[in-house]
């Protein structure tokens, strides 16, 4: 830990645009505070640049897992670090993150170890100098012990609420898959099911294979039989937002609207 630490950030276009950034930190920051910045920036700097959607490479499993919800947020400035990402989040179409190994991510840690140098950075690497922490530990007052209770509780949406006009049959679905289940013949472990929110009428199918290809398929039958919508509800599983399902519904021009991930139930009937 230390005053030179670093975090590399490298953004690709779909067209194969490439552009790195160093970012120096000018205060403490361990191993995994410093994966929370080149995350946190990384997304910053993608927003500014006007993406809306991203396929994110991450070297740290502990960072993957807390960020995809399946290990807890230990310490205070970790739940700050997430919170501070479901907020970015709000701002995209669609995010999905995968964790690939540090032998293979070789170029954002060259990157890193310049930024935590003091020495000058080649051309085509742009510098930011970080002087404080992306997130910030909220100071909850002692004394009062509801407080401590309740305060961290969030109590607004994370973007704003979208009302849903329910006025003809298939026109609005909700997507979503249920698992993992007790194993069925032939290994099927997950359901994915969708509801109209109109007539109620309920599409399931049991499943393997988790991946975006598995819920293209299941939702381009429901097309098949029931035309094509105007809208589906559906939360941020990263089977829903990959480039293969975001491609599928640009492709028939219907619109998805993201179930907030901190109140999955918006996408109530379907939970």
């Amino acid at each position: 830990m230390g005053p030179s630490a670093g975090a590399g950030v490298v953004l690709i276009s779909p067209k194969g645009n490439t552009l790195r950034y160093a970012i120096r930190l000018h205060f403490k920051a361990s191993n995994n505070d410093t994966e929370y910045e080149a995350l946190v920036n990384g997304l910053r700097i993608a927003i500014e640049l006007g993406a809306t959607r991203l396929y994110v490479l991450d070297d740290s499993e502990l960072v993957d897992d807390q960020v995809m919800k399946e290990s807890s947020c230990k310490s205070p400035l970790m739940a700050a670090y997430c919170q501070e990402l479901r907020k970015l989040e709000g701002e995209l179409w669609g995010i999905e993150l995968h964790h690939v190994q540090r032998k293979d991510n070789d170029t954002i840690d060259s990157i890193a170890k310049l930024a935590a140098k003091q020495d000058p950075v080649p051309d085509g690497v742009f510098m930011n100098d970080l002087h404080e922490p992306s997130a910030r530990i909220q100071v909850v007052v002692r004394r009062c012990e509801r407080w401590q209770f309740y305060a961290w509780q969030t109590h607004l949406p994370a973007q704003e609420l979208q009302t849903i006009p329910i006025t003809w049959p298939f026109v609005f679905w909700g997507l979503d898959m249920v698992g993992p289940l007790k194993s069925a013949p032939g290994g099927r472990d997950h359901l994915l099911v969708a509801v109209d929110r109109f007539t109620k009428l309920i599409e399931a199918k049991p499943i393997t294979n988790i991946g975006t290809q598995e819920a293209v398929g299941f939702f381009l039958n429901i097309v098949y039989q029931f035309g094509v919508p105007n809208c589906i509800i559906t939360d941020n599983r990263t089977n829903f937002t990959g480039k293969k399902f975001l491609d599928f519904y640009d492709g028939y021009g219907f619109r998805v609207d993201w179930a907030s991930v901190g109140h999955s139930r918006t996408n109530g009937q379907v939970e």
